[in-house]
């Protein structure tokens, strides 16, 4: 018989100190320390070594820890962080920088003059850094083994499932170095019991806050395989979210062999679904790409937003500012900065009139601000502030309808628009897409638009957007 879940009311989740990518960030700034130190050391050492040197040996010092990054992480994509033992660690840190300073000691060793004070100080930083490099990597490797042993260093994992299922799931992944099972996430599954094991964190509808509050690196569908139909209608649903969605084989009635051969190197054999569009660096240079870009663009048009502000105070009684709820990263919800473009009207709770054409609300400065899309420059604030990103899908109101249906319930896949941040544009705006949602065409465009931005996303076509949006894309016949 089903065991009845306990109420839970939001549970807090103790979240590991530090992730995988976390960690391999620090280790790989620790080969740059490493190689930095040891060009300082070698270069105070050295006798004779002119001062008027100290430049070159700089600039070569930053250069060498950049090759040596390079070359590491092309050999050793995994650094300490799952298991490996510590000398393993070291030999491939040692042998990059080998791999990576071989050029250069070939240089120095071809020099004719054999008393050059350059030449001795190149040899000294090759001996002294593999020594700093093999050093830094065993106290790190034995850091992170202790940090996963406490629980404090892994992947985060939620098992989405109650059954048997996600029983062995849960039974498999707490026994697993680098694994961190936070608990398990009911779907009510015909053979739903507690998983006694891992905590309880709620049921499906807790899932988006759940990732809005904790670091969970990674949701594992083990429901029951009672019913397929209802199994792939999970997965669907799940694959909106931001958030890398995997599969225990057994869900999907695999045979235990292809378990084994699903994942290795200590991790869950689990079978990929889909994976987060975008994490670690590239989460990381999207963000302050447009964060610094936002930031320039509002010094820049200073001038601007204030001659906009006084000519709003002087057309219409009322504040500068609209502010109005939108859906952000994860369908959190956040408030948008917009010129105020309309005279001032009481609002209607849980009611949305979108703007036509010719609306009485707006006034004369206010119709100019909207034809040429200057009322949206507010939102570089947004961008600063965190909330959305200069380039992305653009946010909706969560009670925006297309042909009488909100969004949600028109499109099936406009959840996934969520997986990042929303944007001031993005790809959907400058291909045509914007305005109106009259018909139910024009939100399935907007969304497969959206989709294919979050799934090719790259600087190059974050730069082609900008241009497009500044040549043609902030007046369009649809911007009213």
């Amino acid at each position: 018989p089903a065991v009845a879940h306990p109420a839970v009311a939001h549970p807090a989740v103790a979240r590991p100190i530090l992730s995988r990518w976390h960690f391999q960030t620090a280790v790989y700034l620790g080969d740059t320390v490493a190689v930095l130190a040891a060009a300082a050391f070698s270069f105070l050492a050295v006798n004779g070594t002119a001062p008027s040197q100290s430049r070159a040996a700089c600039v070569a010092a930053l250069v060498m820890s950049l090759v040596l990054n390079c070359v590491v992480r092309a050999i050793d994509r995994h650094p300490s962080d799952r298991g490996h033992p510590a000398p393993s660690s070291a030999i491939k840190a040692a042998l990059g920088w080998i791999v990576g300073a071989s050029p250069v000691l070939l240089f120095a060793a071809a020099s004719p003059d054999l008393s050059d004070p350059r030449r001795t100080w190149v040899f000294a930083w090759f001996a002294t850094a593999l020594a700093f490099i093999i050093a830094m990597r065993m106290a790190v490797a034995h850091a992170g083994a202790a940090l996963m042993r406490s629980g404090r260093l892994g992947h985060t994992i939620c098992v989405v499932g109650s059954g048997q299922e996600a029983k062995a799931c849960a039974a498999l992944a707490v026994k697993l170095a680098g694994i961190v099972p936070l608990g398990f996430i009911a779907c009510g599954d015909p053979d739903s019991g507690i998983v006694s094991n891992i905590p309880f964190l709620g049921t499906l509808s807790d899932v988006a806050r759940l990732l809005r509050e904790n670091r969970v690196d990674e949701l594992v569908v083990a429901a029951s395989s009672a019913s397929q139909d209802a199994l792939w209608s999970l997965i669907a649903e799940l694959r909106c979210l931001p958030v890398k969605l995997s599969i225990w084989p057994e869900s999907v009635m695999l045979p235990i062999s292809w378990k084994a051969t699903a994942r290795s190197g200590g991790e869950l054999p689990v079978l990929p679904v889909a994976d987060v569009p975008l994490h670690g660096w590239r989460w990381m240079l999207k963000d302050l790409q447009d964060r610094t870009l936002a930031l320039l663009l509002t010094l820049f048009c200073a001038p601007v937003l204030v001659a906009i502000a006084v000519g709003i105070k002087l057309s219409s009684r009322g504040p500068v500012f609209f502010r109005q709820v939108r859906e952000g990263y994860c369908g959190a919800e956040f408030q948008i900065f917009k010129f105020r473009t309309m005279h001032m009207a009481p609002e209607k709770s849980g009611e949305l009139t979108l703007t036509t054409k010719n609306d009485p609300r707006i006034f004369r400065f206010g119709a100019i601000l909207r034809k040429t899309s200057l009322d949206e420059l507010p939102q570089l604030l947004n961008v600063i502030l965190g909330d959305m990103w200069l380039i992305g899908p653009r946010p909706h109101s969560p009670l925006a309808t297309a042909s009488g249906r909100l969004y949600a319930d028109t499109v099936l896949q406009y959840a996934a628009r969520h997986r990042v941040k929303p944007g001031i544009t993005g790809w959907a705006q400058v291909k045509g897409w914007r305005g109106p949602t009259v018909t139910a065409e024009q939100i399935e465009q907007r969304v497969a638009h959206d989709l294919f931005y979050i799934e090719n996303w790259s600087p190059l076509l974050d730069l082609r957007i900008l241009v497009m949006t500044a040549t043609h894309g902030f007046v369009h016949e649809n911007a009213f």
